[in-house]
């Protein structure tokens, strides 16, 4: 079976409708948001606050750390947690992109799948265009992919402002994932949003879904 939805173009009632029961796959550089808590308990807190935001699927977990001396003391221990060893911020990040780009690739059926990110510099000044993860989950959200996020407590609002204008997603600040709270209110990460420079209605229906426009001004 090969499914035909396309995240971009669902309004978030339809979203949070469409990709319910889908499986969740967390993709979390260890680096910049380490457990207190501790792996277990950190794994067990994400799937309630993905559940208090209405996803109830399966959840992989895929924890990128610097190796050496910080390698997770829990490692055999954090059932559904997939370690991955990168020593640099670059290394992590390039490693989470090819990751999520095997697996879109895999998904052959485009099964509706959450992809949740955890980590910092999404849109990073020093990486390259190509590799930024934001450009690569504008292009994933077009498709059958829903996006995720965690953002710092501090400066979320920054963060936010530097997403892609295409990109629909739902965001949780750290703190509050790491106590398996509640995302943002959607009115916040609307008022981010960074406008385009141009205003257009595309009118070329999706190959995916069928629907005839990303956006629609008035």
């Amino acid at each position: 079976m090969v499914y035909t939805i396309c995240a971009l173009r669902l309004d978030f009632v339809e979203l949070q409708e469409k990709f319910a029961d889908a499986e969740t796959i967390v993709y979390w550089d260890v680096e910049d948001y380490f457990p207190v808590t501790g792996f277990v308990t950190f794994s067990e807190r994400i799937r309630s606050a993905l559940g208090k935001a209405g996803y109830h699927g399966k959840v992989s977990i895929r924890a990128y750390h610097g190796g050496g001396d910080k390698k997770p003391p829990e490692e055999e221990e954090a059932e559904g947690i997939t370690f991955v060893s990168r020593a640099t911020k670059r290394g992590r990040m390039h490693s989470m992109l090819l990751d999520m780009q095997l697996f879109a690739t895999d998904n052959t059926s485009r099964a509706p799948t959450n992809l949740m990110v955890i980590t910092k510099g999404l849109t990073w000044d020093k990486d390259e265009e190509e590799t930024q993860l934001a450009n690569c989950l504008t292009i994933l959200n077009s498709e059958c992919y829903n996006v995720l996020l965690a953002v710092p407590d501090d400066d979320y609002e920054d963060e936010l402002k530097k997403m892609p204008f295409d990109l629909k997603y739902s965001a949780w600040l750290w703190k509050d994932l790491s106590a398996g709270g509640y995302p943002l209110d959607r009115g916040i990460i609307e008022a981010c949003r960074r406008l385009p420079l141009m205003k257009y209605i595309e009118e070329d229906p999706c190959p995916s879904c069928g629907r005839e426009s990303f956006y629609e001004y008035e």
